[in-house]
Protein backbone atom coordinates (compact mmCIF):
# COMPACT_ATOMS: atom_id res chain seq x y z
CA UNK A 1 0.00 0.00 0.00
CA UNK A 2 2.48 2.66 0.81
CA UNK A 3 4.65 1.66 -2.36
CA UNK A 4 1.50 2.27 -4.28
CA UNK A 5 1.30 5.73 -2.74
CA UNK A 6 5.19 6.75 -3.32
CA UNK A 7 4.48 5.17 -7.52
CA UNK A 8 1.26 7.41 -7.30
CA UNK A 9 3.19 10.36 -6.29
CA UNK A 10 5.90 9.67 -8.64
CA UNK A 11 3.86 9.06 -11.96
CA UNK A 12 0.82 11.42 -11.58
CA UNK A 13 0.13 15.31 -11.27
CA UNK A 14 -0.45 14.59 -7.58
CA UNK A 15 2.89 15.99 -6.99
CA UNK A 16 2.08 19.40 -7.43
CA UNK A 17 -1.38 19.67 -6.81
CA UNK A 18 -3.00 19.25 -4.06
CA UNK A 19 -3.51 15.83 -2.46
CA UNK A 20 -5.38 14.09 0.69
CA UNK A 21 -5.40 10.63 1.41
CA UNK A 22 -8.11 9.50 4.50
CA UNK A 23 -9.23 6.01 5.70
CA UNK A 24 -8.44 3.19 7.75
CA UNK A 25 -4.93 2.17 7.03
CA UNK A 26 -4.71 -0.40 10.11
CA UNK A 27 -1.40 1.27 11.18
CA UNK A 28 -0.45 2.79 13.74
CA UNK A 29 2.50 5.05 12.82
CA UNK A 30 4.11 5.57 16.53
CA UNK A 31 3.43 3.87 19.93
CA UNK A 32 1.77 6.98 21.23
CA UNK A 33 -1.43 5.65 18.77
CA UNK A 34 -2.12 2.97 21.72
CA UNK A 35 -3.39 3.53 24.54
CA UNK A 36 -1.35 1.74 26.72
CA UNK A 37 1.78 2.67 25.26
CA UNK A 38 2.68 3.97 28.45
CA UNK A 39 2.01 0.78 30.47
CA UNK A 40 2.79 -1.96 28.44
CA UNK A 41 5.17 -3.32 25.57
CA UNK A 42 3.39 -1.96 22.24
CA UNK A 43 3.92 -3.87 18.56
CA UNK A 44 6.07 -1.98 16.60
CA UNK A 45 5.70 -4.24 13.41
CA UNK A 46 5.17 -2.28 10.26
CA UNK A 47 5.35 1.80 11.57
CA UNK A 48 8.75 2.36 9.99
CA UNK A 49 7.75 1.00 6.90
CA UNK A 50 4.77 3.08 6.79
CA UNK A 51 6.50 6.29 8.19
CA UNK A 52 9.55 5.52 5.05
CA UNK A 53 6.46 5.09 2.37
CA UNK A 54 4.87 8.91 3.80
CA UNK A 55 8.01 10.24 3.33
CA UNK A 56 8.81 9.03 0.16
CA UNK A 57 5.49 9.89 -1.48
CA UNK A 58 5.77 13.56 0.49
CA UNK A 59 2.72 13.17 2.36
CA UNK A 60 1.72 13.78 5.82
CA UNK A 61 -0.36 14.20 8.83
CA UNK A 62 -3.30 16.52 8.51
CA UNK A 63 -4.03 18.72 11.52
CA UNK A 64 -6.33 17.11 13.55
CA UNK A 65 -8.70 17.58 16.16
CA UNK A 66 -11.72 15.06 17.97
CA UNK A 67 -10.78 11.59 20.13
CA UNK A 68 -7.29 10.48 20.06
CA UNK A 69 -7.87 7.08 19.00
CA UNK A 70 -10.23 5.81 16.19
CA UNK A 71 -10.66 2.00 17.18
CA UNK A 72 -11.05 -0.34 20.11
CA UNK A 73 -11.11 -4.10 20.98
CA UNK A 74 -14.20 -3.86 22.36
CA UNK A 75 -13.84 -5.71 25.61
CA UNK A 76 -14.94 -4.82 29.26
CA UNK A 77 -12.00 -7.15 30.75
CA UNK A 78 -8.32 -5.50 28.82
CA UNK A 79 -9.76 -2.47 26.50
CA UNK A 80 -7.58 -1.12 24.43
CA UNK A 81 -7.33 1.68 21.84
CA UNK A 82 -5.69 2.62 19.14
CA UNK A 83 -5.12 4.92 16.18
CA UNK A 84 -5.28 3.49 12.78
CA UNK A 85 -7.18 5.97 10.92
CA UNK A 86 -5.57 8.40 9.26
CA UNK A 87 -5.73 11.96 7.31
CA UNK A 88 -2.62 12.70 4.70
CA UNK A 89 -2.38 15.67 3.14
CA UNK A 90 1.03 17.43 0.82
CA UNK A 91 2.50 20.48 0.72
CA UNK A 92 0.39 21.89 -1.91
CA UNK A 93 -3.08 20.91 0.17
CA UNK A 94 -1.84 22.75 3.04
CA UNK A 95 -1.09 25.66 1.33
CA UNK A 96 -4.15 26.09 -0.66
CA UNK A 97 -6.56 25.19 2.07
CA UNK A 98 -4.89 26.94 5.25
CA UNK A 99 -7.99 26.52 7.69
CA UNK A 100 -8.47 22.63 6.86
CA UNK A 101 -8.22 20.31 9.27
CA UNK A 102 -9.90 16.79 9.87
CA UNK A 103 -11.95 15.38 12.87
CA UNK A 104 -12.27 12.14 14.03
CA UNK A 105 -16.00 11.93 15.32
CA UNK A 106 -16.76 9.55 18.28
CA UNK A 107 -18.19 6.10 16.52
CA UNK A 108 -21.54 5.19 16.48
CA UNK A 109 -22.30 2.73 13.86
CA UNK A 110 -18.82 0.61 13.72
CA UNK A 111 -15.54 0.74 15.90
CA UNK A 112 -13.85 3.01 13.55
CA UNK A 113 -14.63 6.73 14.19
CA UNK A 114 -15.63 8.44 10.96
CA UNK A 115 -13.84 11.22 9.67
CA UNK A 116 -14.39 14.27 8.32
CA UNK A 117 -12.48 16.75 6.40
CA UNK A 118 -14.17 19.95 7.41
CA UNK A 119 -12.93 21.78 3.72
CA UNK A 120 -16.05 19.78 2.34
CA UNK A 121 -18.10 22.62 4.32
CA UNK A 122 -15.88 25.84 3.84
CA UNK A 123 -18.49 28.08 2.12
CA UNK A 124 -15.31 31.14 2.06
CA UNK A 125 -14.26 28.71 -1.34
CA UNK A 126 -17.70 29.82 -2.67
CA UNK A 127 -18.63 32.47 -4.25
CA UNK A 128 -22.65 33.64 -4.54
CA UNK A 129 -25.37 34.88 -1.91
CA UNK A 130 -25.27 33.04 1.43
CA UNK A 131 -28.32 31.25 0.38
CA UNK A 132 -26.29 29.64 -3.31
CA UNK A 133 -23.53 29.58 -0.23
CA UNK A 134 -26.12 27.09 1.47
CA UNK A 135 -26.96 25.03 -0.91
CA UNK A 136 -24.06 24.47 -2.70
CA UNK A 137 -22.09 23.34 0.38
CA UNK A 138 -24.92 20.95 0.90
CA UNK A 139 -24.87 19.84 -2.59
CA UNK A 140 -21.20 19.24 -1.78
CA UNK A 141 -21.64 16.88 0.88
CA UNK A 142 -23.94 14.82 -0.11
CA UNK A 143 -21.51 12.45 -2.39
CA UNK A 144 -19.63 11.48 1.14
CA UNK A 145 -22.24 10.94 2.91
CA UNK A 146 -23.58 8.71 0.16
CA UNK A 147 -20.25 6.87 0.57
CA UNK A 148 -20.53 7.21 4.20
CA UNK A 149 -23.94 5.44 4.21
CA UNK A 150 -23.18 2.61 1.17
CA UNK A 151 -20.07 1.50 3.54
CA UNK A 152 -22.30 1.34 6.59
CA UNK A 153 -25.57 0.99 5.91
CA UNK A 154 -26.39 -0.16 2.22
CA UNK A 155 -28.73 -3.20 1.76
CA UNK A 156 -29.43 -2.41 5.89
CA UNK A 157 -32.31 -5.51 6.75
CA UNK A 158 -29.77 -7.79 4.67
CA UNK A 159 -27.32 -6.60 7.31
CA UNK A 160 -29.59 -6.73 9.84
CA UNK A 161 -30.45 -10.46 9.32
CA UNK A 162 -26.68 -11.28 9.00
CA UNK A 163 -26.33 -9.48 11.96
CA UNK A 164 -28.99 -11.39 14.28
CA UNK A 165 -27.29 -14.39 13.25
CA UNK A 166 -24.23 -13.92 14.29
CA UNK A 167 -25.30 -12.85 17.81
CA UNK A 168 -27.48 -16.17 17.57
CA UNK A 169 -24.76 -18.31 17.18
CA UNK A 170 -22.84 -16.65 20.14
CA UNK A 171 -25.71 -16.93 22.63
CA UNK A 172 -26.18 -20.51 21.54
CA UNK A 173 -22.64 -21.08 22.30
CA UNK A 174 -23.22 -19.66 25.89
CA UNK A 175 -25.80 -21.53 26.63
CA UNK A 176 -24.09 -24.59 25.64
CA UNK A 177 -20.37 -23.97 27.02
CA UNK A 178 -20.53 -20.38 28.40
CA UNK A 179 -17.05 -18.56 28.61
CA UNK A 180 -15.24 -14.88 29.18
CA UNK A 181 -14.43 -14.57 25.94
CA UNK A 182 -17.54 -15.68 24.08
CA UNK A 183 -19.53 -13.52 26.43
CA UNK A 184 -17.81 -10.37 25.91
CA UNK A 185 -18.02 -11.17 21.77
CA UNK A 186 -21.88 -11.41 22.03
CA UNK A 187 -22.10 -8.35 24.14
CA UNK A 188 -19.94 -6.51 21.44
CA UNK A 189 -21.71 -8.07 18.48
CA UNK A 190 -25.63 -7.31 20.12
CA UNK A 191 -24.23 -3.84 20.55
CA UNK A 192 -23.54 -3.74 17.08
CA UNK A 193 -26.78 -5.41 16.50
CA UNK A 194 -29.17 -2.58 17.70
CA UNK A 195 -27.08 0.06 16.08
CA UNK A 196 -28.31 -1.48 12.46
CA UNK A 197 -31.74 -2.42 13.85
CA UNK A 198 -32.04 1.41 15.03
CA UNK A 199 -30.91 2.29 11.69
CA UNK A 200 -33.02 0.06 10.00
CA UNK A 201 -36.36 1.44 11.46
CA UNK A 202 -34.88 4.96 10.73
CA UNK A 203 -34.72 4.42 7.03
CA UNK A 204 -37.99 2.91 6.92
CA UNK A 205 -39.65 5.49 9.35
CA UNK A 206 -38.32 8.05 6.74
CA UNK A 207 -39.37 6.28 3.91
CA UNK A 208 -42.83 5.56 5.15
CA UNK A 209 -43.46 9.22 6.27
CA UNK A 210 -45.39 7.49 9.47
CA UNK A 211 -45.00 10.47 12.10
CA UNK A 212 -46.62 8.29 15.34
CA UNK A 213 -45.56 5.24 15.73
CA UNK A 214 -44.93 2.61 19.10
CA UNK A 215 -41.38 4.24 20.23
CA UNK A 216 -41.02 0.81 22.16
CA UNK A 217 -41.79 -1.01 19.22
CA UNK A 218 -39.28 -1.10 15.79
CA UNK A 219 -42.46 -2.16 13.71
CA UNK A 220 -40.15 -2.26 10.77
CA UNK A 221 -42.64 -4.83 8.71
CA UNK A 222 -44.79 -2.33 9.12
CA UNK A 223 -42.78 0.36 7.83
CA UNK A 224 -41.96 -1.97 5.31
CA UNK A 225 -45.15 -2.60 4.42
CA UNK A 226 -45.89 0.85 4.44
CA UNK A 227 -43.49 2.11 2.05
CA UNK A 228 -44.77 -0.43 -0.16
CA UNK A 229 -48.40 1.44 -0.25
CA UNK A 230 -46.76 4.45 -0.82
CA UNK A 231 -45.06 3.45 -3.76
CA UNK A 232 -48.33 2.02 -5.62
CA UNK A 233 -50.05 4.81 -4.44
CA UNK A 234 -47.77 7.49 -5.80
CA UNK A 235 -47.59 5.48 -9.41
CA UNK A 236 -49.55 6.97 -11.71
CA UNK A 237 -50.72 4.35 -13.83
CA UNK A 238 -52.99 5.77 -16.66
CA UNK A 239 -54.35 9.52 -17.83
CA UNK A 240 -56.87 10.45 -20.16
CA UNK A 241 -56.19 13.42 -22.44
CA UNK A 242 -59.58 15.52 -23.83
CA UNK A 243 -60.76 13.06 -26.42
CA UNK A 244 -60.97 10.12 -23.36
CA UNK A 245 -58.13 8.61 -25.16
CA UNK A 246 -56.24 6.47 -22.27
CA UNK A 247 -52.49 6.98 -21.96
CA UNK A 248 -50.69 4.01 -20.65
CA UNK A 249 -47.31 4.55 -21.93
CA UNK A 250 -44.55 6.37 -19.74
CA UNK A 251 -43.66 8.69 -23.01
CA UNK A 252 -47.42 9.70 -23.49
CA UNK A 253 -48.19 10.29 -19.84
CA UNK A 254 -45.09 12.85 -19.37
CA UNK A 255 -45.82 14.43 -22.87
CA UNK A 256 -49.48 14.86 -21.74
CA UNK A 257 -48.38 16.03 -18.74
CA UNK A 258 -46.24 18.73 -19.85
CA UNK A 259 -48.79 19.67 -22.04
CA UNK A 260 -51.25 20.00 -19.89
CA UNK A 261 -49.50 22.22 -17.50
CA UNK A 262 -47.47 24.24 -20.32
CA UNK A 263 -51.94 25.31 -21.17
CA UNK A 264 -51.80 26.33 -17.65
CA UNK A 265 -49.12 28.11 -16.95
CA UNK A 266 -47.42 29.22 -20.65
CA UNK A 267 -49.75 31.77 -21.04
CA UNK A 268 -48.42 35.08 -21.08
CA UNK A 269 -51.49 37.73 -21.39
CA UNK A 270 -53.02 37.35 -18.06
CA UNK A 271 -56.75 39.28 -17.86
CA UNK A 272 -56.80 41.90 -15.48
CA UNK A 273 -59.44 41.83 -12.68
CA UNK A 274 -61.79 44.27 -12.53
CA UNK A 275 -62.26 43.88 -8.90
CA UNK A 276 -60.62 47.03 -6.86
CA UNK A 277 -57.68 47.48 -4.80
CA UNK A 278 -60.82 49.34 -1.86
CA UNK A 279 -62.59 45.95 -2.77
CA UNK A 280 -60.44 43.36 -1.80
CA UNK A 281 -59.34 45.61 1.45
CA UNK A 282 -62.32 45.59 2.74
CA UNK A 283 -63.03 41.59 2.36
CA UNK A 284 -60.06 42.12 5.16
CA UNK A 285 -61.07 44.23 7.98
CA UNK A 286 -58.26 43.35 10.26
CA UNK A 287 -55.27 45.49 10.77
CA UNK A 288 -51.65 45.12 12.07
CA UNK A 289 -51.19 47.86 14.73
CA UNK A 290 -48.35 49.86 14.38
CA UNK A 291 -46.44 47.89 16.91
CA UNK A 292 -47.10 44.35 15.35
CA UNK A 293 -45.93 45.83 12.01
CA UNK A 294 -42.72 46.59 13.63
CA UNK A 295 -42.41 43.37 14.96
CA UNK A 296 -43.21 41.91 11.53
CA UNK A 297 -40.34 44.49 9.86
CA UNK A 298 -37.87 43.57 12.47
CA UNK A 299 -35.12 41.31 11.38
CA UNK A 300 -35.21 37.70 12.44
CA UNK A 301 -32.82 36.64 15.25
CA UNK A 302 -30.23 33.55 15.16
CA UNK A 303 -32.33 32.12 18.08
CA UNK A 304 -35.82 32.24 16.47
CA UNK A 305 -34.10 30.44 13.73
CA UNK A 306 -32.37 28.10 15.45
CA UNK A 307 -35.80 27.55 17.55
CA UNK A 308 -38.01 26.95 14.74
CA UNK A 309 -36.06 24.39 13.31
CA UNK A 310 -35.21 22.39 16.12
CA UNK A 311 -38.60 22.16 17.10
CA UNK A 312 -39.62 20.71 13.67
CA UNK A 313 -40.09 16.30 13.95
CA UNK A 314 -36.89 14.65 13.51
CA UNK A 315 -37.57 12.68 10.67
CA UNK A 316 -39.04 15.85 8.26
CA UNK A 317 -36.85 17.84 6.32
CA UNK A 318 -37.37 21.17 5.83
CA UNK A 319 -36.35 21.63 2.49
CA UNK A 320 -36.46 20.13 -1.09
CA UNK A 321 -32.67 19.15 -0.70
CA UNK A 322 -33.71 15.99 1.55
CA UNK A 323 -31.51 16.71 4.40
CA UNK A 324 -33.36 15.72 7.60
CA UNK A 325 -33.80 17.83 10.80
CA UNK A 326 -31.98 15.31 13.00
CA UNK A 327 -29.24 15.93 10.50
CA UNK A 328 -29.32 19.54 11.07
CA UNK A 329 -29.62 19.20 14.79
CA UNK A 330 -26.71 16.75 15.09
CA UNK A 331 -24.64 19.42 12.32
CA UNK A 332 -25.58 22.58 14.03
CA UNK A 333 -22.22 23.44 15.11
CA UNK A 334 -21.02 22.98 11.79
CA UNK A 335 -24.12 24.26 9.55
CA UNK A 336 -25.59 26.39 12.01
CA UNK A 337 -23.90 29.58 11.20
CA UNK A 338 -24.33 29.24 7.09
CA UNK A 339 -27.98 28.26 7.83
CA UNK A 340 -28.53 31.45 10.21
CA UNK A 341 -27.13 33.42 7.32
CA UNK A 342 -28.87 32.35 4.56
CA UNK A 343 -32.40 32.76 6.29
CA UNK A 344 -31.43 36.36 7.61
Amino acid sequence: MWNSLVDLQASSLVSSHPWAVLGDFNQMLRTSHHSNHLVSRVDVSGMDDANLGLQDAQLYEAQAKGVPYTWRNSQDVSPISTRIDHAFINQPWSSLFLDSYAEFLDPCQSDHAPWIVREAWNTDLITGTNQFKLVRSLKLLKRPLRSLNKRHFSGISDRVKEQKEKVDILRRALLTSPNSATAQEEHAERDKLNVLLKAEEKFYRQRSRVRLADVGDRNTHFYHMTVSTHATRNHIHYLKDADDRVLYSAEEIKSHAADYFQGILGAIDLPFSSVSLDILVSLLPFRCTDLQKNYLKREVTAAEIKATLFAMPFNKSPGPDGYSVEFIRSSWDVVGQDITSAVR
